[in-house]
């Protein structure tokens, strides 16, 4: 069976930065799967693999658009250290982590601090690079319409929350904020330009 709209697929990847690098993989062994055509994955991601049959591979070359965006320098987010969770013992460095719709996680850099405020970056790692994904598509059948209605339920959410971070909302599951956002340690030091 080939991907095309309404069928769930599972798929393996390596992804590659723009240095050629490898920053990503999803083995065979614990695979992501979704239905095709719903802004589950990557726009880039989901159209590559659109005609692939199942059990086949392909290779995708993906400008920032189609991947993890432009970078934006206006895409920064400042924090009142002291109403922040474990603020003040923070560095730059060390990541805000934040559970965004859907319980998915989203790590967030501090970049700068002052004595009230922390920066926080918010484009994507990858922002701004073309990145190479080569793909494993491992099953491809069809969506069942409770699947289809499901998917098409989140999409919508997800277009009602872009861009912005639920750090308390009335959704059913969705827990206080103090449980959606922690400070993870930065495991290497920060060195400066000195440029």
């Amino acid at each position: 069976m080939k991907v095309s709209p309404d069928t769930v697929v599972s798929l393996a990847y390596r992804l590659y930065d723009a240095s050629g690098d490898l920053v990503d993989e999803v083995r065979a062994e614990s695979p992501i799967e979704f239905v095709h055509g719903y802004a589950q994955i990557l726009p880039g991601l989901d159209g590559a693999v659109d005609g692939v049959t199942e059990g086949e591979g392909c290779v995708a070359q993906l400008p920032p658009e189609l991947a993890f965006g432009e970078r934006s320098e206006e895409a920064m987010l400042e924090i009142d250290r002291h109403d922040f969770p474990g603020g003040a013992d923070v560095q730059v460095g060390d990541e805000v982590l934040v559970s965004g719709p859907g319980g998915v996680e989203v790590s967030m850099p501090i970049v700068a601090l002052t004595e009230a405020l922390m920066l926080v970056d918010l484009n994507h790692p990858l922002a701004g690079q073309s990145v190479r994904f080569e793909i494993d598509v491992l099953t491809v059948r069809a969506a069942t319409d409770e699947q289809i209605d499901v998917v098409q339920a989140e999409m919508d959410e997800r277009i009602a929350n872009e861009r912005g971070i639920v750090y308390d909302s009335d959704l059913p599951g969705v827990e206080p904020a103090e449980s959606l956002v922690q400070i993870r340690r930065r495991e290497t030091p920060v060195t400066k330009d000195p440029s």
